[in-house]
């Protein structure tokens, strides 16, 4: 059995973290709003500047003719998953 290890850390209290994770939320409606507001101010043809600005940066970045790492772990659970069904069929 593991052994218990008391927490360390900072002591919080409820009203003041529930208080700040309102604002928090809040916060980010706000940011979702402006969001929102200054792309739909965009051009088409901004847009697609944007746009193709991005992929020409991310392009660089990353290998394309290889899976990404989301997809690799997705096919490693589905493999495990496969490996498990063959040596029990009931599960």
């Amino acid at each position: 059995m593991a052994e218990k290890v008391p927490r360390q850390g900072i002591q919080v209290e409820g009203a003041s973290f529930r208080a700040w994770r309102r604002d928090m939320r809040e916060a980010q409606k706000f940011i979702e709003q402006e969001r929102a507001r200054s792309l739909r101010q965009l051009t088409p043809e901004q847009s697609l500047q944007i746009y193709r600005a991005l992929w020409a940066r991310s392009y660089q970045q990353y290998d394309y003719s290889q899976p990404s790492p989301m997809v690799q772990r997705v096919q490693r659970v589905f493999r495990r998953y496969m490996e498990a069904q063959q040596r029990d069929p009931t599960r």
